[in-house]
C-alpha cells in the first residue's frame, strides 16, 4: 500500500493536538499514541513529526533527566515513593531525594512579587491574613458548567463588598511573599531541602493561585461590561471562535490587573472593579472592529461550549501543585467518611470556607501526626484522581494531571 505523504497543514495539526494533549498533562507516550490514533498515522511518524524521535543510544544524562522528570509526576500524582523507587529500579531514600531537589527546582519558577502587603513581618501576620484569605467555593461550583451558565454567573453573581475583596487581595500578595521568604531561605541553604520546609511553601503557593483565580473572577465582571459596550452586542452573538478568543485574552487581561493591583492605595475611584473595567477598554482598543463586526454566521451553541478554565492562567510551576483541587473539581470528592478525606480537604482547602494548609498545620488542627495524616491522605488523593478521570470526559483531561 502506498505511503499518504504529510502535508504541512497536517503535520501542524499533528503538532498542535500533541502540545494540547501534553499541556494537560498526558505523557508523551500517551499523547503520541492518542494523535496516531486520531490521525491514522504511525507512532515513529507521530514521534517524528512532533520532536521526540528516540535515537537508538541515549545519553546517560538524558535518562537521568527522564528518571528524575517521571519520578516528579510520580510524585504529583500521590504516588507512594517505595512503588516510585520500584519503577525507576532506585532506593526509597535516592527516590526521597530527587523529589525534594526536582520540587524546590520547580519552585524558582515562581512568578516575582509586586505588592507587599503592611504587616507582613508582624509575628500574628499568618493568623490575619490567613483569616482574611479564606476561599468559599464559588470558582469550584462554576468550574464544570456549560458556557451559557458560567457567563451568567459573571453576569448575575453575587460581588463581594469592596473591602472583602480588598482583604482577599491583601491575603494574596502576602502568600506569593511568604512563598519567596521561604524559598529563598531553602535557596541559601547547603543541605538538601527538608520535606516539611517545601510543603509549607507549596502550600502557600496553592493559597496564593486560589485566591488569585477568584479574584480574577471576581474582576471579569466589569471586564465583560466593558467589552461588550465595545462590541455594542452581548458576546454571545459572536462566532464561537472570536467569542472564545476574546474570553482568553479578557482572562489573561484581568489576570494581570489582579497580580499588579495594590489593594493598600486608598485612592478615590481606586478599587479592581474599575481596573479591570479599564483595562478591558484598553484590550478591545487593539482589536481590530472588522473581527466583531456584525456577520450572518450562527451564534455558538454555549451550552455545548465548557466554561473557561480560569486555572489556566496560573503560571504551570503553581498549577501542577492544585492537581487535588482539579480532580476534586471533576467529581472526585468521595464518601464523607473515606479515610483520608478530612486531612486532604485541610491540607489542600477543599472546604468552604477554607484554604490550604502545610502538613504542620493540619496536624495541629486534627491532633495528629503528620506523618500519619498524610499516608492516609496521599490514598485518599490516589482515589480522588481515579474517580476523577472515571467522571470527567476527555475534553477536561487536565484533570488526570
Amino acid at each position: 500500500r502506498a505511503r499518504r505523504r504529510v502535508g504541512e497543514t497536517e503535520a501542524a495539526s499533528i503538532r498542535r493536538r500533541f502540545r494540547e494533549l501534553r499541556e494537560r498533562s498526558e505523557t508523551d507516550t500517551a499523547a503520541v499514541r492518542i494523535v496516531a490514533g486520531e490521525s491514522r498515522r504511525s507512532v515513529s511518524t507521530v514521534r517524528r513529526l512532533v520532536g521526540i524521535d528516540r535515537p537508538t543510544e541515549v545519553p546517560a544524562s538524558e535518562r537521568r533527566d527522564w528518571m528524575r522528570r517521571l519520578v516528579l509526576r510520580g510524585f504529583d500524582r500521590s504516588l507512594p515513593l517505595p512503588e516510585l523507587a520500584a519503577r525507576v529500579g532506585r532506593s526509597v531514600r535516592s527516590v526521597h531525594r530527587i523529589v525534594l531537589e526536582e520540587r524546590r527546582r520547580r519552585l524558582h519558577d515562581l512568578p516575582s512579587v509586586q505588592v507587599v502587603p503592611e504587616g507582613v513581618e508582624r509575628p500574628d501576620a499568618g493568623r490575619v491574613f490567613g483569616a482574611a484569605g479564606l476561599l468559599d467555593a464559588r470558582c469550584r461550583a462554576e468550574a464544570h458548567g456549560s458556557l451559557s451558565t458560567w457567563l451568567a454567573g459573571v453576569r448575575h453573581g453575587e460581588a463581594s463588598d469592596p473591602e472583602t475583596v480588598r482583604e482577599r487581595l491583601a491575603a494574596m500578595h502576602f502568600a506569593l511573599w511568604r512563598a519567596h521568604r521561604g524559598l529563598a531561605s531553602v535557596a541559601t541553604d547547603d543541605r538538601p531541602p527538608t520535606a516539611t520546609g517545601l510543603d509549607a511553601i507549596e502550600s502557600d503557593v496553592r493559597w496564593w493561585a486560589l485566591l488569585r483565580e477568584r479574584s480574577i473572577q471576581e474582576g471579569l465582571a466589569a471586564g465583560l461590561r466593558r467589552l461588550e459596550q465595545s462590541i455594542g452586542r452581548s458576546i454571545e452573538d459572536l462566532p464561537a471562535g472570536r467569542l472564545l478568543e476574546l474570553l482568553d485574552r479578557l482572562v489573561e487581561t484581568t489576570a494581570t490587573v489582579v497580580d499588579g493591583f495594590d489593594p493598600q492605595r486608598r485612592v478615590l475611584e481606586h478599587s479592581l472593579e474599575r481596573a479591570c473595567g479599564l483595562a478591558a477598554s484598553r484590550m478591545m482598543a487593539t482589536v481590530d472592529p472588522t473581527a466583531v463586526s456584525t456577520t450572518a454566521r450562527a451564534r455558538a451553541d454555549l451550552a455545548a461550549i465548557p466554561s473557561p478554565d480560569l486555572l489556566r492562567s496560573t503560571p504551570s510551576c503553581a498549577r501542577v501543585l492544585l492537581a487535588v483541587e482539579r480532580w476534586w473539581r471533576g467529581g472526585g470528592d468521595g464518601a464523607a467518611s473515606a479515610p483520608g478525606r478530612e486531612a486532604c480537604m485541610a491540607h489542600h482547602g477543599l472546604g468552604d470556607p477554607d484554604r490550604p494548609r502545610s502538613w504542620r498545620e493540619v496536624a495541629r488542627i486534627l491532633g495528629r501526626p503528620a506523618s500519619h495524616l498524610s499516608t492516609d491522605a496521599l490514598a485518599f488523593e490516589r482515589a480522588t484522581r481515579r474517580r476523577a478521570i472515571a467522571g470527567s470526559p476527555s475534553d477536561r483531561s487536565e484533570d488526570r494531571g
